[in-house]
């Protein structure tokens, strides 16, 4: 099991890294295109560039989740933390997950 979820990781490591070795390409020719005239302008360039950007922000959140680099949202769980340090730890996790539900479900 070890052994699947390091290939994993590298798998999507270097998906990171192609995701921004490919979003730099179309970028780059956006800023090229509105600045000179030695390239036209492409309509096809903002459309990949935030494809790419959607997925760059989709695998760096899923390796930050892995490697436990994503934020706690710690606001409300600093007053339970004298009373019930069990409820400070789940507390955020447990709010995040209350508001992903209401605002993907929208009940």
């Amino acid at each position: 099991m070890q052994k699947i979820l390091s290939l994993i990781d590298r798998l999507l490591h270097f998906l990171l890294i192609t995701t921004v070795l490919l979003l730099i390409i179309p970028v780059s020719l956006q800023i090229f295109s509105r600045f000179t005239e030695l390239i036209p302008r492409y309509m096809w360039t903002e459309e990949m560039s935030r494809f790419f950007f959607v997925w760059l922000i989709m695998l760096g959140a899923t390796l930050g989740v892995r490697e436990r680099l994503h934020f706690d949202v710690d606001f409300f769980a600093k007053t339970f933390t004298s009373r019930n340090p069990c409820a400070s730890a789940t507390q955020p996790n447990s709010d995040v997950g209350f508001f992903s539900r209401h605002s993907l479900l929208g009940h």
